[in-house]
């Protein structure tokens, strides 16, 4: 299958954003039902009214590629360097920070007391 840009795409691979606005436009312009739109586009039923729904809600810009990365994970661990003390690490060189040349630590958040 062609994308139109010479480059096969692979037969299971998502509709392109101009696959999306046709797929679109049969349900809304044409009268598509949603079961004869998936058909037509070998997709699932759910796809095509998440589509639909999205252009709706978005025009155009409805019908780009997301990201599915989450934007919040409540499982991430927060991590914080504090500044270090001589006693803290005797037994090891200290890492220095790069513009005060103060020895810093990694310290989860989530595990570890704060120093007092």
């Amino acid at each position: 299958m062609s994308n139109g840009t010479g480059l096969r795409q692979h037969p299971n691979a998502p509709p392109t954003v101009e696959g999306r606005r046709r797929m679109v436009a049969c349900v809304l312009d044409r009268s598509w039902t949603i079961e004869a739109t998936a058909d037509q586009f070998q997709i699932d039923e759910e796809t095509v009214r998440r589509w639909r729904d999205r252009w709706l809600a978005d025009g155009d810009n409805g019908l780009q590629d997301r990201s599915s990365r989450p934007l919040w994970s409540p499982s991430s661990l927060r991590v914080t360097l504090l500044p270090l003390k001589e006693k803290d690490l005797p037994h090891l060189p200290p890492l220095l920070g790069t513009r005060t040349r103060r020895p810093f630590r990694a310290v989860n958040m989530a595990t570890e007391a704060l120093p007092s």
